[in-house]
C-alpha cells in the first residue's frame, strides 16, 4: 500500500502562524490542486507520476484526519526528478478561492502496511552550497540587535495593558532590507580609501564577508524566535518584587532566568533521534518561515518593491493615529460609550464595560486592544468563529446569568477582575496570611479570609479543566491510531535514514539531489547538551538552596523529571500536529500538593517543571528548521545559546529599570498602563494553588469544589461532537472545534469581553469580507497590512512612554476625552451588591 498525506485544518497555536508576504495561509485546503514532493525511503519503487487526482483510483491517497471534520481530498504530485519551491508547493490554484477558508497546517499519515513509507519534504530554492558564509559579522550582528530589540520590547509591552507581542515574524521581515543595506555599505571590495593590510582592512573584510543569504537570514530569525518572548522568569521576579514584597537581587535573577531557560535545550539535543532527524517530525509550525525566507531570496524586486510601499504607508499612518487612543483620546480606546449614559450604575457597566465589564459593546478604535490576543490577520476565521461562539455562549451568557445571580458570591465583585478577593470585597492581601519565610500561616488565613474570583475567573478556571480533557480526547479520537504507529516508526526509520554530517567547508558530493532531511540535524557533541544540563541544573539548585524558596533537592528533581516525562509527548503531538497541549494548570496543581503553603516553591516548581519543557519545545521547532534549511548544526547551536543568554540579560536589565522609573509599577490604575496583566495573573496562581492549595480550594466545603468536573465535561462534549460529526459528516457540525472554543476563554482574564469580541468582529470583516470580495488583494497584502500595523504600534506605545510618561508631560494632558470613561463604575471596578463598612460575605 502506498503511503497516505493530507492537509488538516486545525490550527492550534495561533502565534507559530508567521506573516507572509507572499504566501496565503489560510488558503491552503479543501479542492485546490496542490503540489507535493515526496521522497520513497523504502528504495525498491520509483515514485515517478503525473498529477492525478486524489479520486483517481490508480492513485488513491488517505488522510490522517480521515475522522478529521476538517479533512477534505487534495489532489496531490509525488515526486520527479524536478526541484520544486516551497512557495510554490502550497500555493492553491486561484479558480479554487472562492472555496477556501480555513487554515491548514500540514500533516501526514501512515497506510497500515509495514513496506511502504513516504515523508513529506519541504524543498526550498536555498541552495545547500557547503560554502555559502553563514558564520558572517553580519549575522551576529543582525541576530544580537533584533534579540535585544525584541526580548526588550516584549518585556515592556508584557507589564502594559492592554499589551501587544512583537512576533519573531517582524524580525524576520526586518532582517531582510537590514542585510541588503549591510551588502550596500560593505561591498565585498575594499575601497581604494581604505589600506590592502592592517586592522581596518581586516576589519572591513571581515564585514564585507560573503553576500546576504537565506542561510544567514535562517539564523537571525531563529535567533529572534528563541528570545522575543517575555521569559517566566521575569514574571516570578515581578510577583516576588511587587506582590510579595521580596526582592531577592540580581544574582538570583540571573540564576533563575538561565537555568529555566536554556535548560530545555538540554532536552531538544536529546530528543533530536526521535523528534528531529525522522522525516516523519514535520514541525508544521516551521514550515512557514521556511516558505517566506524561501520568497525573500526568491521574489522579483517589483513583488518586494510593492510591499515595501504598502508596509511603510500603513506603518506611517498607524503610528500617528496611535497618538489619539494611546495619548490625546483615550476614550477611543476604552469605548464604552453605553456606560457613558449612566456612568454610576454597576449593571450597565457590568454588561457593556470594557475594563471590568463583559464587553457587549465590543468597539474599540485602537489597535492594541483589537489585537491583544494576538493579530487577528494571522488567524483564521473558522477559529475565530469557534472563540467567539465560546466568548457569546459562556462568558456574556453563562457568566453573566451567574454574576446577576450571585454564583460564588460573585455579585459582590467586578464582573471580570484579574484579581483576587477578600471576604469584604477588597483585593487580597497576601501579606497578612504568611509568615516571614513566606509559607502560609493557618490561623491567619482562618482569621483573616477564604480567597474570592470574580465571575470571569471562575470561568476561565473551568475552561482550562475543560479544556485539559477535551485536547487529550480530540488527539486520541483524531489522531490516536496514527500517532501509535509513528511511535513505532520513527527510531527505525530515523536508525534506516542517518548519514554522517561532514563537516560545513567539505563538500558533500550528494548534496545537490538531497532532500531537506538528508542531512542530520546535528553533529554537537552530545557532551555540549550534557554540559548545559549540568550547569543549569546547579544554576537551579544554587536558586532554591541559598534563596527562600522553600524547596529541597528531591523536590527540584521530582520538577525535572515531570518536564522531561511531559516534553516527549507534548512535543511528539506538537510536531505531527502542530497541537500543543498545555500542562500548566495541571503541574501548578501538582505543585499545590507537593508543596502545600508553599508560593515560592510553587513557582520554581512551575518553572523547572513546565517552563524548562516549554522552552525545549521551542528549541526542538527551530532545530528542525535548521535541518530544513540545512545549517551548519554548531553554529545554530551557539546561535540559540547565545541569544538566548543575551535576551536574558536584557530583559533582566530593562525589568529593573522599570521598578526604578515606574513608581506605581503593578497598580490596576497604574497611570502609564504598567498594572502587569500576565504577572498577576500567575501572581493568583501561586496564591491558589502555592499558598492556599488544592487541598483547600478544592475541598466539598469550599465553594468551588465544583470546577474539576469541568475536566470530564470536556471530554464528554468532545465524544458528543465527534460522534455527531461521524453521523452527519456534511453538517454545520464539521465546524465545531471544542479546544480552540474553550482556548479562547483562557485569555479572560487578563483579556475582557472586548479584547476577543473585537479580535473577532475584525477577523470576520477583513479574513472572510474583505478575503472573499477581494482574494487577490487579500492573499497578496494581508501579511503585510499585520506586520505594519503591529510594527507601527509598537514604536509608538515606546516613544509615548518616553516622551510623555516618563518625563510627566502626559499628566498635563486633561480634557473630556481623557476622563470620560473614568467617571464610570466600569473603570472603577464597581460591584453589582456594594457592600457597607464592617460588612463581608461569604459561608457563615
Amino acid at each position: 500500500m502506498s503511503a497516505k498525506f493530507s492537509y488538516s485544518s486545525d490550527i492550534r497555536d495561533y502565534g507559530s502562524i508567521s506573516s507572509l508576504p507572499n504566501f496565503d495561509i489560510h488558503s491552503i485546503g479543501r479542492k485546490t490542486l496542490i503540489e507535493r514532493e515526496f521522497r520513497r525511503l523504502n528504495r525498491r519503487r520509483s515514485a515517478l507520476a503525473d498529477y492525478r487526482r486524489i479520486d483517481d483510483p490508480e492513485f488513491a491517497v488517505d488522510g490522517l484526519h480521515n475522522n478529521d471534520p476538517h479533512h477534505q481530498p487534495y489532489a496531490v504530485r509525488p515526486r520527479t526528478s524536478e526541484s520544486v519551491n516551497l512557495s510554490d508547493l502550497y500555493r492553491p490554484r486561484l479558480s479554487d478561492t472562492s472555496d477556501i477558508d480555513i487554515v491548514e497546517d500540514v500533516e501526514f499519515a501512515l497506510s497500515d502496511s509495514e513496506d511502504d513509507f513516504q515523508d513529506f519534504v519541504p524543498h526550498n530554492s536555498t541552495d545547500h552550497d557547503p560554502f555559502t558564509d553563514t558564520n558572517t559579522l553580519r549575522m551576529w550582528v543582525l541576530t544580537l540587535l533584533l534579540a535585544v530589540l525584541g526580548s526588550a520590547m516584549n518585556l515592556f509591552f508584557s507589564l502594559r495593558y492592554p499589551s501587544i507581542t512583537i512576533s519573531p515574524t517582524l524580525a524576520l521581515l526586518a532582517a531582510h532590507p537590514l542585510g541588503l543595506l549591510w551588502d550596500r555599505i560593505f561591498p565585498e571590495s575594499l575601497p581604494e580609501s581604505l589600506p590592502a593590510s592592517g586592522f581596518l582592512a581586516r576589519l572591513r573584510n571581515l564585514a564585507g564577508k560573503g553576500r546576504w543569504n537565506g542561510k544567514e537570514h535562517a539564523l537571525v530569525y531563529i535567533g529572534a524566535n528563541v528570545s522575543f518572548g517575555f521569559a517566566y522568569a521575569t514574571d516570578i521576579i515581578v510577583e516576588q518584587t511587587k506582590f510579595y514584597n521580596a526582592s531577592l537581587g540580581i544574582l538570583y535573577q540571573i540564576g533563575l532566568l538561565f537555568s529555566s531557560q536554556v535548560m530545555g535545550y538540554a532536552f531538544a539535543g536529546f530528543a533530536q533521534k526521535i523528534l528531529i532527524e525522522p522525516a516523519s517530525m514535520i514541525w508544521p509550525s516551521t514550515l512557514v518561515p521556511v516558505s517566506l525566507l524561501d520568497s525573500f531570496h526568491s521574489d522579483s524586486d517589483v513583488t518586494i518593491a510593492s510591499r515595501v510601499y504598502l508596509f511603510k504607508s500603513l506603518f506611517a499612518a498607524g503610528a500617528v493615529w496611535y497618538l489619539f487612543p494611546g495619548l490625546f483620546a483615550p476614550f477611543l480606546s476604552y469605548f464604552n460609550v453605553l456606560t457613558w449614559l449612566n456612568p454610576s450604575s454597576p449593571s450597565l457597566s457590568a454588561l457593556f464595560g470594557t475594563h471590568s465589564g463583559l464587553g457587549m459593546f465590543p468597539i474599540s478604535f485602537d489597535w492594541a486592544q483589537i489585537s491583544y490576543l494576538g493579530s487577528p490577520i494571522l488567524t483564521p476565521w473558522w477559529a475565530q468563529a469557534n472563540v467567539l461562539v465560546g466568548l457569546v455562549i459562556f462568558v456574556w451568557l453563562i457568566c453573566g446569568t451567574g454574576y446577576f445571580k450571585n454564583w460564588f458570591y460573585s455579585s459582590y465583585m467586578p464582573v471580570s477582575s484579574p484579581q483576587m478577593y477578600d471576604r469584604f470585597g477588597q483585593s487580597y492581601n497576601t501579606t497578612r496570611i504568611l509568615t516571614p519565610d513566606f509559607k502560609l500561616d493557618e490561623q491567619a488565613y482562618k482569621d483573616y479570609s477564604p480567597v474570592y474570583l470574580s465571575m470571569t475567573y471562575v470561568c476561565s478556571y473551568a475552561a482550562q479543566f475543560a479544556a485539559l480533557g477535551a485536547v487529550a480526547t480530540y488527539v486520541i479520537l483524531y489522531h490516536g491510531k496514527q500517532i501509535v504507529s509513528l511511535t513505532k516508526r520513527s527510531p527505525s526509520v530515523s536508525n534506516q535514514n542517518r548519514q554522517t554530517y561532514s563537516n560545513v567547508n567539505e563538500h558533500d558530493a550528494n548534496t545537490e539531489n538531497d532532500p531537506a532531511h538528508s542531512t542530520p540535524p546535528s553533529n554537537v557533541p552530545e557532551t555540549w547538551f550534557f554540559l548545559v544540563f549540568i550547569v543549569c541544573f546547579l544554576l537551579a539548585y544554587f536558586v532554591v538552596k541559598f534563596y527562600p524558596m522553600h524547596v529541597d533537592l528531591w523536590q527540584l528533581i521530582i520538577a525535572i523529571v515531570i518536564a522531561v516525562m511531559t516534553f516527549l509527548p507534548v512535543s511528539f503531538i506538537y510536531a505531527i500536529t502542530n497541537q500543543f497541549q498545555s500542562t500548566y494548570l495541571a503541574i501548578q496543581i501538582l505543585a499545590g500538593y507537593l508543596l502545600p503553603g508553599n508560593p515560592m516553591g510553587n513557582m520554581m516548581f512551575l518553572a523547572y517543571g513546565y517552563i524548562t519543557a516549554s522552552q525545549g519545545m521551542k528549541f526542538s521547532a527551530d532545530l528542525k528548521l535548521g535541518q530544513y534549511m540545512k545549517l551548519a548544526p554548531r553554529l545554530l547551536f551557539s546561535v540559540q545559546i547565545i541569544s538566548t543568554l543575551v535576551a536574558g540579560l536584557t530583559q533582566i536589565i530593562v525589568l529593573n529599570l522599570l521598578f526604578l522609573i515606574v513608581p506605581d509599577m503593578c497598580f490596576l490604575d497604574a497611570e502609564s498602563g504598567f498594572s502587569c496583566p500576565f504577572a498577576r495573573v500567575h501572581f493568583n496562581g501561586t496564591l491558589l494553588w502555592g499558598v492556599v492549595g488544592p487541598w483547600k480550594f478544592f475541598s466539598m466545603d469550599h465553594i468551588y469544589w465544583i470546577l474539576p468536573l469541568a475536566l470530564p465535561t470536556g471530554i464528554i462534549v468532545t465524544v458528543i461532537v465527534y460522534l455527531l460529526y461521524r453521523s452527519k459528516p456534511k453538517s454545520w457540525i464539521q465546524y465545531v472545534h471544542i479546544p480552540v472554543l474553550l482556548g479562547g476563554l483562557t485569555w479572560i482574564p487578563p483579556a475582557n469581553g472586548l479584547n476577543v469580541a473585537a479580535w473577532g468582529l475584525f477577523g470576520f470583516i477583513f479574513n472572510y469580507l474583505v478575503k472573499q470580495r477581494h482574494p487577490g488583494w487579500w492573499k497578496d497584502s494581508a501579511m503585510t497590512v499585520s506586520a505594519a500595523l503591529d510594527s507601527s504600534l509598537a514604536l509608538c506605545t515606546v516613544c509615548i512612554f518616553v516622551l510623555f510618561h516618563a518625563t510627566g508631560i502626559s499628566s498635563h494632558i486633561s480634557w473630556w476625552g481623557t476622563e470620560v470613561y473614568k467617571q464610570t463604575c466600569d473603570w472603577k471596578s464597581c460591584a453589582l451588591v456594594p457592600l457597607k463598612d464592617n460588612e463581608w460575605f461569604g459561608p457563615p
